[in-house]
């Protein structure tokens, strides 16, 4: 499952990102909102703008010590405003963040927004 984030969720989605299911439940200790996938056995993120349910088609273990996913789209969800007819984004619309590839910095449409790991105060963690 890949549910698509705002800026204004950064601090929550870094919560869970930093926090194990096996220690809390993740969606108490962010305050967002379990939902339920429509195709694959996972949960959605309600406050998320875009849900991508994914099955997961292999998987590979990447240094320092990190899973990479291979996986395949099956059903896509859009909250209205998010997405055009045709199903292409609303980049102004919709104010979504992203984690930058090798620096572990959370960016929204060339605004840094935060970085992984700022919710337990780490900012050595990069990619």
């Amino acid at each position: 499952m890949l549910n698509v984030p705002l800026a204004s969720m950064v601090e929550a989605f870094d919560t869970v990102d930093m926090n194990s299911g096996r220690v809390a439940d993740k969606f108490e200790l962010s305050g967002l909102t379990r939902g339920a996938a429509t195709v694959v056995d996972a949960p959605t993120v309600e406050e998320s703008p875009i849900h991508c349910e994914c099955r997961i088609i292999d998987s590979l273990e990447v240094p320092p010590e990190r899973k990479l996913f291979i996986a395949e789209v099956v059903a896509t969800t859009a909250s209205e405003g998010a997405v055009d007819d045709a199903g292409r984004l609303i980049v102004p619309g919709v104010d979504f963040f992203g984690m930058t590839a090798g620096s572990g910095e959370h960016y929204t449409m060339g605004r840094r927004v935060g970085n992984i790991g700022m919710t337990v105060g780490r900012s050595d963690i990069k990619y």
